[in-house]
């Protein structure tokens, strides 16, 4: 049993990337994260994680910290910060 699990989790995480492929899979995460697809961010970074097969933690966490301090805002103030400085400006 414990063996099975470890198989998963390593093959989850990618133990064997380098270093190099696991910035890279943040770092795309991170650019999928200011795409304008608003909600399905987690859904295309997986996606491209299983077609690129680059590490899942890293591109979800890449996206995760980039979408959802942004949706946060739009939620907690009901705009968005762009539209927010353009009522201040007109």
């Amino acid at each position: 049993m414990t063996q099975g699990l470890r198989r998963i989790l390593q093959a989850l995480l990618h133990v064997e990337d380098t270093p190099h492929r696991t910035a890279l899979a943040f770092g795309v995460g991170v650019l999928i994260a200011f795409s304008p697809f608003l909600g399905i961010h987690m859904g295309i970074a997986l996606l491209v994680a299983f077609l690129f097969r680059l590490n899942r933690v890293a591109m979800l966490l890449g996206t995760y910290l980039k979408a959802c301090p942004r949706m946060a805002w739009k939620r907690s103030t009901g705009t968005s910060p762009a539209r927010r400085s353009a009522r201040r400006c007109g």
